[in-house]
């Protein structure tokens, strides 16, 4: 900053620790001007949306497109989180456009609206809101609109209490307070000309990141073949490394502009077109954006959804009166506000998370040694799951009942026969009836029939037509699992961790000891 000030710009965790340098002297940092990360703090508020939005069903939509969708949600990979956080929100805003809602003012009444439900007002403040804010503020850095950033960083200071980003939270607030009244002019004159961004060469629309600048040149470079990394730990070498790159970096530019090639692509254009306007890329974007669609089609819309609680979208499931993240953004900014009440002392106070999400609703509650089912849930669930998809109950259950619906889950609980047994059990006086066939289990018998020590399979088959030889007509009766059964999932529970070993039996095939 013409050598008065000094702009550094750090990741949370060390922007915390120079603070803290910075608080201890401030007449020797006074021209120090210390920022977080712009990217580092846009990967924290995708976190912030990924968390408010567990169980909501969000996860399932993106998967269709997406692998890794756990990662990508929890800020990782926050340019693939932004494309598909897109790609959902515009196709949830699909309808309302293709209705009419093409002036913005339509589309805030369409939107105000959908919030009269819990469900489509967590839809539109915990996703469409964020994402309309992260693209604000990439359009911020991407111009070095300074205003603009600060506006989006206020408007994030709501989520980060929410979803207990405790240090982008405590942080970003000072630092927010900060940059709105404590910048000295001649810094605040830097920042508005836009200076607060990097570019890799002329142009516009094309800033990015402080901090992913840092990433993108000495930090790429330094660890890549031919780096300071593994060479020297020397401190005058690696200053000199340092000092050199932009020098090295000019070189290369001009070297780039000197035998510049234009591909088929970008045949006629002077500018190089960014990597996400290229072609493959916007191939597999419509790709991805149509399976967003069709999958958000099988589903309940957010903003058509008629319950008086949040609700998942994709299997229906109901939220307990405990949850409240549709009421996200109200919370987040009493949070903010008695945040900032008690200042300075109550800086680092702890803080407690109020807002309850949907990912607490559980299938079970361990109770002892036992996990309490509530079917009573579930059937209202699926109550309003046929409200929504217009299903036929008739039909629904003309199937056969199970002790959890076949066609709803994976995996079903085990009964317990000998307790069914002796439920059932009815206990008479022995009598002496007038038979004329007798019905004998086959599976079951086979238990029961001698194993001799030392034979064939035709010994044991001879023993096994003792066993049910009767001075009546016997039928032998076998089970038979069709691959449809109830019984499928129990078969496949018993042999899970047994590897199948299939054996040709012939009667004179020695059985083992």
């Amino acid at each position: 900053m013409g050598g008065t000030y000094t702009h550094v710009v750090a990741d949370m965790q060390l922007y915390k620790v120079v603070l803290q340098i910075k608080w201890s002297d401030p007449e020797r940092w006074k021209n120090l001007v210390l920022r977080p990360g712009g990217m580092h703090m846009l990967m924290s508020f995708i976190g912030c949306i990924g968390h408010l939005m567990k169980g909501s069903g969000l996860e399932e939509i993106l998967s269709v497109a997406y692998g890794g969708v756990r990662n990508k949600l929890n800020g990782k990979a926050w340019p693939k989180a932004d494309r598909g956080l897109r790609m959902v929100a515009a196709a949830i805003l699909d309808d309302s456009i293709n209705c009419g809602a093409t002036r913005v003012e339509a589309l805030v009444d369409e939107l105000e609206k959908a919030s009269q439900s819990p469900t489509g007002r967590m839809w539109i403040d915990c996703l469409i809101m964020p994402v309309v804010i992260i693209h604000m503020f990439l359009w911020a850095e991407r111009e070095g609109d300074w205003l603009l950033h600060l506006y989006c960083v206020k408007q994030m200071l709501p989520y980060f209490f929410s979803a207990g980003h405790w240090n982008y939270a405590r942080y970003g607030f000072w630092y927010l307070h900060e940059m709105q009244g404590a910048l000295p002019d001649a810094a605040k004159e830097m920042f508005m000309r836009g200076d607060h961004v990097c570019r890799h060469r002329e142009g516009v629309w094309n800033a990015v990141f402080s901090g992913q600048f840092g990433e993108q040149t000495y930090i790429r470079y330094r660890k890549a073949k031919g780096g300071r990394v593994g060479l020297t730990l020397s401190s005058d070498e690696v200053a000199g490394w340092v000092l050199s790159y932009h020098i090295c970096n000019m070189v290369s530019l001009s070297m780039d502009n000197m035998f510049q090639t234009n591909d088929d692509e970008n045949a006629g254009t002077e500018m190089k077109r960014h990597k996400e306007e290229g072609l493959k890329r916007r191939i597999a974007d419509a790709v991805y954006r149509k399976k967003i669609k069709d999958k958000l089609k099988q589903h309940s819309h957010p903003f058509k959804a008629t319950a008086d609680v949040p609700m998942n979208i994709v299997n229906g499931r109901l939220a307990s009166d405990q949850v409240n993240v549709m009421d996200t953004v109200t919370i987040g900014k009493e949070m903010v506000n008695e945040f900032e009440r008690e200042l300075p002392s109550g800086f680092y106070k702890p803080l407690k998370k109020k807002v309850i999400t949907l990912e607490t609703i559980k299938k079970g509650v361990k109770i002892g040694d036992k996990t309490v089912y509530d079917m009573e849930n579930l059937y209202g669930r699926m109550l309003v799951v046929s409200q929504q998809r217009k299903l036929d109950l008739e039909k629904v259950f003309a199937y056969e009942l199970a002790p959890m619906p076949f066609s709803l889950f994976d995996e079903m609980r085990k009964g317990n026969k000998a307790v069914l047994v002796s439920k059932l059990a009815i206990f008479t006086p022995s009598f002496q009836p007038d038979l004329t066939i007798i019905h004998v289990d086959g599976n079951a018998k086979l238990y029961h029939v001698t194993w001799p020590k030392s034979g064939t399979v035709g010994t044991f088959a001879n023993n096994f037509v003792e066993a049910v030889k009767d001075n009546h007509e016997v039928l032998v009766v076998f089970d038979q699992y069709r691959p449809d059964s109830i019984k499928t999932h129990e078969r496949e529970r018993r042999a899970s961790g047994i590897s199948r070993l299939d054996i040709k039996l012939e009667m004179n095939t020695p059985l083992p000891a």
